[in-house]
């Protein structure tokens, strides 16, 4: 389960049922064990201004940035679903990013949004070798759905 949050932001410009789709079938890949739809994570879709603000609160640096992921595991209130954890995404970055590389803003924000789905997955891009398989990861996700993401 894919539960939204937009701050400052047109309710209009992302679309949930597809993006929920997506990130399931993210998390089905990469989980195989569980279910996703005993799977929840929270969404929020921010502008520059409030991810810089999250950026600068949990990782010490005062920047916007396109995706940050929070792990979390737990059972969620009600004991329906295990609350894998939260993603951030900017969607003024993806809009800037989709400018400068002649693509689909909703498809650069659905690369952060599988990128920090990945991450609460488990991946990591630290090293070269992670770089890589994220990317890979990201690529067979995103291929299903006919979107190629452009990292460069």
């Amino acid at each position: 389960m894919i539960r939204f949050h937009y701050q400052n932001i047109s309710l209009d410009e992302v679309d949930k049922k597809f993006f929920a789709e997506v990130l399931d079938y993210a998390i089905s890949l990469h989980l195989p064990a569980k279910s996703s739809e005993l799977i929840a994570i929270d969404l929020m879709v921010l502008n520059d201004y409030e991810i810089q603000k999250m950026n600068k609160l949990h990782k010490s640096r005062d920047c916007p940035t396109d995706v940050l992921a929070f792990y979390d595991g737990e059972d969620d209130e009600d004991g329906s679903s295990i609350h894998l954890g939260d993603v951030a995404i900017s969607i003024d970055t993806a809009k800037r990013e989709a400018i400068d590389r002649d693509i689909n803003t909703l498809d650069e924000l659905l690369l952060y949004a599988v990128h920090g789905t990945l991450h609460l997955l488990g991946f990591r891009d630290s090293s070269d070798e992670e770089k890589q398989a994220m990317r890979e990861a990201e690529f067979q996700v995103l291929q299903k759905f006919k979107i190629t993401p452009s990292w460069d």
